[in-house]
């Protein structure tokens, strides 16, 4: 950040001051923060040994050469609306990787499983629910 004395700062040089500063801490680093570009920021906090990493937008993980390697964003096709990006199956198991096998149903597809398999009704009380908009 370009402030070592905030390390002897008797605010921020403990775990328990800094708890107990938090507001103000947030609001400095907040300002610290604004004036560089993400990447920047990532190398400095490297740099000093400080875990980090990006919080994606959708948008952003839909672009990441790391996402895209690790198939973590997988395109399915949808019968409307063309190939949807969605996120993959994760963990990703050796002996049982898993998959996205489908886009999901669409609105309504099982209710006759619903309404009529699980729940029982018969044909009139479908179609009271159906006149009624319910379903």
């Amino acid at each position: 950040m370009g402030r070592p004395g905030l390390a002897d700062d008797e605010h921020y040089a403990t775990h328990g001051a800094r708890g107990a500063h938090m507001a103000e801490l947030d609001d400095l680093i907040s300002e610290w923060t604004a004036t560089v570009t993400a990447g920047d920021l990532l190398d400095a906090l490297h740099a000093g040994g400080v875990p980090a990493g990006r919080i994606y937008r959708a948008r952003d993980m839909l672009s990441d050469p790391h996402f895209a390697a690790r198939e973590a964003i997988v395109r399915l096709a949808h019968p409307e609306l063309g190939e949807l990006p969605m996120q993959g199956v994760f963990p990703r198991l050796s002996s049982t990787p898993g998959r996205v096998r489908h886009v999901g149903p669409e609105l309504g597809e099982h209710n006759d499983e619903v309404y009529r398999g699980l729940l029982g009704l018969g044909d009139g009380e479908m179609e009271e629910l159906t006149a009624g908009g319910v379903i």
